[in-house]
């Protein structure tokens, strides 16, 4: 099946559909227009404004670190922000480091900010709220980001990695998540002008098919194992869409801002992004903070949602260990669900059958029979056993890796079971939060690139607004952010450029 050709039916249908409706559109991207949902941001917005705004709040200081910091600590009591965020931070480094030099700093920092806490008065001014911003999101930097390799050379004293590594720190520390996101794009656009990686730092996802399942997956070197299954991807991208909207909104309304719509931001039929619509003169008569909190709450939503599903996630895996271990669920081969025309299995081991065994030994989960499979070579006989007998075939190479041995098996990703219903459950439920929790992640970290459209890029203007410098330069600075970040993201896309245009021929061929 041409699922490419039944793909552009569709986006040329779901477009001319759209073209008929009273959507607002801009060439084939709809904006799709509702009032539905209103009451509801209402009725979140008002349990709890204060609490909402606190958590806004930490919000922009977990997004933009010391510089975050240094924005709040302008408008409103920095320090209970500040004593959560060093909370968990101390305990990390003292979970894994005891009590050396840096777990004392970080202890003694968040028993200051804890009597400051207790203490209720506004003490923490905006440049010591950016001092402890930089020094929390240093150390963490420190802690968890690798040093940078393949830059430098073994025979200098200092390298160019670790001075790349030492200034990533510092932006860290100054700008937090932005930093993180450009810096990984610059090292990725240097390995790809350089000629050491063919990987695009950045790649849209779009239809495609693996294995016979149709799905969402990036183009480019690099991501071939990166699939998305249709029915997974449309169940993720409609709860990371509602839940950074949802936030969004309620922000809106805990500053008084009325919504006018919320809504649905499509590419003809398919829809690539999601909105709320708030009124623009209040907008503009709210305020830099209000602004500001209502911004940072999307990603905050997402990276929550990713939390809380990983969380899910992991406990479903526990319970679906206990059911394994009970023997209520035992694994006894994997199921063969088509065969590839062409290869040595298409015509000898029918669809549905259990592959129970390779040369002789136990097939019982999808990786062990890829275990298996990678100690055999191309041209070598195997014996296969099954449910419906045993047969022995010469491989192939596989097309992808000459190096490796094919059969042209499209195998389940669920092993054979005799409880398949309930294997099938948990195993549907584990993949399905491990994407939902995996692409409320990613989304809301590119979210925050400083440039505009993102909520990054307005958060970052509102920063630079804030400065005490004249208008000729601030508008210079956000300028020169948007250039920079263009061109950053124009080199992380090159090696797509070529794959792209034969995508578009190849479908506009199918079409014609």
């Amino acid at each position: 099946m041409d699922y490419l050709l039944i793909f552009a039916l569709i986006f040329i249908a779901g477009t001319l559909l759209l073209l008929k409706t009273s959507a607002e559109r801009h060439f084939i991207v709809f904006m799709i227009r509702t009032k539905y949902g209103l009451k509801l941001l209402d009725k979140a917005a008002k349990i709890s404004p204060r609490l909402w705004r606190f958590t806004a709040d930490f919000a922009v200081v977990l997004s933009f670190a010391g510089l975050g910091a240094w924005y709040i600590a302008k408008h409103r009591r920095i320090e209970p922000v500040l004593f959560i965020m060093y909370l968990p931070a101390a305990l990390i480094y003292y979970l894994s480091e005891g009590l050396s030099f840096l777990t004392i700093i970080l202890l003694i920092i968040l028993l200051i900010l804890l009597l400051l806490t207790i203490r209720g008065k506004r003490t923490v001014n905006s440049k010591s709220a950016f001092a402890l911003g930089f020094i929390l999101f240093f150390l963490l930097a420190l802690k968890f980001l690798p040093e940078l390799a393949g830059m430098g050379h073994e025979n200098t004293m200092v390298t160019a990695p670790q001075i790349a590594h030492s200034i990533l720190l510092i932006f860290v520390g100054i700008t937090g998540v932005p930093a993180l996101l450009i810096g990984s794009l610059v090292f990725q656009g240097f390995m790809i002008i350089t000629e050491q990686s063919n990987t695009p730092g950045v790649s849209p996802i779009l239809p495609s098919v693996k294995d016979g399942q149709v799905g969402l997956s990036p183009r480019g070197e690099g991501y071939e194992d990166f699939f998305i299954p249709i029915h997974y991807a449309l169940i993720a991208i409609a709860v990371l869409l509602i839940v950074h909207e949802f936030a969004h909104g309620v922000l809106s309304r805990v500053e008084k801002i009325k919504v006018k719509s919320a809504g649905l931001l499509t590419l003809g039929p398919f829809p690539i992004g999601g909105f709320v619509e708030p009124d623009e003169e209040e907008l503009k008569k709210g305020g830099g903070i209000k602004n500001m909190r209502i911004s940072s709450m999307g990603s905050f939503a997402n990276f929550v949602t990713a939390f809380v599903f990983m969380l899910l996630g992991l406990a479903v895996v526990l319970i679906f260990a206990f059911f394994v271990s009970s023997g209520t669920i035992e694994f006894d081969g994997v199921v063969v669900e088509n065969t590839v025309e062409g290869y040595p299995a298409h015509g000898v081991i029918e669809k549905g059958s259990v592959i129970q065994k390779i040369n002789g030994k136990l097939v019982t989960t999808p990786e062990s029979f890829s275990e298996l499979m990678s100690n055999v070579a191309p041209h070598e006989n195997i014996t296969i056993t099954t449910d419906k007998g045993t047969f022995v075939l010469e491989t192939v190479e596989n097309p992808q890796n000459s190096t490796k041995a094919h059969m042209g098996i499209y195998m389940g990703q669920i092993p054979h079971t005799q409880n398949p219903i309930l294997a099938n459950t948990f195993y549907t439920i584990i993949e399905l939060f491990g994407w939902i929790s995996l692409l409320n992640l990613l989304i809301g970290l590119v979210n925050l690139l400083p440039i505009v459209p993102f909520d990054g890029g307005r958060m970052f203007n509102e920063i630079v607004n804030s400065l005490k410098i004249n208008r000729e330069l601030k508008g210079k600075i956000i300028s020169a952010a948007i250039i920079l970040g263009l061109f950053i993201l124009l080199i992380n896309i090159l090696p797509l450029l070529g794959s792209f245009v034969d995508w578009i021929a190849g479908l506009i061929l199918r079409l014609i």
